[in-house]
């Protein structure tokens, strides 16, 4: 048994293959740095290593009401701005040309606050609904995410010399995916605590950006939502494999290579990649874990569009669950990590099972994947036993 802990440990750690791997996030994970490769023991585990499946009991799991809330903390500040400013955003040429002082020290003191406030500062709101099935080795999840957002990304321009005035703009953004995956996991029969595990991932999405005059600038989520649904789906497919090995009781490793197979229609996607874990269980009541993302640098591939620089220190997540806090019939879990660069923390409220079935919110502040701010996510959860 020590020479397969050998061989596992040595595969994990000394094997190089990552690029972003699109899937639904969790919660839990997110509090604790995404690092969820070889821990988790519920539904949402499944999309990040296939092969956690086998840790489930084989009775009928199905999790409905799985609702994913996610806020920008610049989000409502950025919004803010630019209704309070509307009026001299409208009248930023007409400020600017005007022969009144103070009318151009308007149209120059805006420039200057987009410039050092708002500029270039995308913001973000999203929300996602998700039903997940496990029954035997077999997961199942739908799920559909909407994304909406706007950036400044115009400062204007006050050139009194070359008679150039132009008010600064902005632009929407929004993206929708719809997925389906199919997941199976089980463990090895001969060697003992290694289980393997496989997902098919079908993805549909649609992007859509629209510029913002002045006079739709109270209005940015619904011109976004509307941009959006005239937008046109493109499909992508994708297969993944996951192991995970029980070195102890409490000691486990993780592996997923994502994208086997992958039709490759996202531009921020690549096929091929490997990611690494680990997962330490102090107590019944206190868990770390360690992933190691990227190991190939795939995410330094020039063709590759992104709207976060990766850095070196992006390839590892931490993170840790303390779960001893009860108040009345509920568990308060805490949780804290790293990943991403940023500290992420995160807590949740969990029922005690009533006629099988159990309700629990779930908080996470963490790096958002897709702007590079910090974000406030929320996620209610209704998990039926059978």
């Amino acid at each position: 048994m020590k020479s397969v802990s050998s061989i596992i440990i040595s595969i994990l750690f000394f094997t190089s293959v990552n690029a972003q791997n699109i899937h639904h996030t969790d919660v839990i994970a997110l509090g604790m740095g995404n690092a969820y490769l070889s821990d988790g023991h519920d539904f949402n585990a499944f999309l990040y290593n296939p092969a956690l499946l086998a840790r489930l009991d084989k009775r009928l799991h199905v999790e409905f009401g799985n609702v994913e809330v996610s806020i920008s903390s610049n989000f409502f500040s950025k919004k803010d701005f630019l209704e309070d400013n509307q009026e001299d955003f409208v009248n930023f040429q007409v400020n600017a040309l005007s022969s009144e002082p103070e009318l151009n020290t308007r149209s120059l003191n805006l420039q200057k606050e987009v410039q050092e406030d708002i500029l270039d500062e995308p913001t973000e709101l999203s929300f996602s609904p998700s039903l997940l099935i496990k029954w035997w080795h077999l997961g199942l999840a739908l799920y559909t995410d909407w994304s909406y957002g706007f950036v400044m990304d115009f400062e204007g321009v006050i050139d009194p010399q070359n008679q150039r005035f132009e008010a600064p703009s902005a632009r929407t953004r929004g993206e929708q995916d719809i997925a389906v995956i199919i997941g199976y996991g089980t463990s090895v029969k001969y060697v003992k605590g290694l289980s393997v595990g496989g997902s098919f991932k079908f993805f549909r999405r649609r992007l859509a950006q629209r510029r913002l005059a002045p006079v739709d600038f109270d209005n940015v989520i619904n011109i976004s939502r509307s941009a959006l649904g005239e937008s046109n789906y493109f499909t992508r497919f994708g297969l993944d494999f996951g192991v995970t090995y029980d070195i102890k009781k409490n000691l486990s490793v993780g592996l997923v290579l994502n994208d086997i197979i992958d039709s490759n229609n996202f531009a921020d996607v690549e096929p091929m990649s490997l990611n690494v874990g680990m997962s330490y269980q102090v107590s019944n009541d206190l868990t770390f874990n360690v992933d190691i993302i990227d190991l190939l640098d795939k995410t330094d591939n020039d063709f590759v569009e992104k709207n976060i620089r990766f850095e070196e220190t992006d390839r590892i997540r931490m993170g840790a669950q303390y779960s001893k806090v009860r108040f009345a019939n509920l568990t308060l879990p805490l949780r804290i990590g790293l990943g991403g660069g940023f500290i992420t923390a995160g807590f949740g409220v969990v029922s005690q099972s009533f006629y099988k079935f159990k309700v629990r919110l779930d908080y996470a502040l963490a790096n958002s994947s897709k702007i590079d701010e910090l974000e406030h996510v929320a996620q209610l959860k209704l998990n039926f036993k059978l």
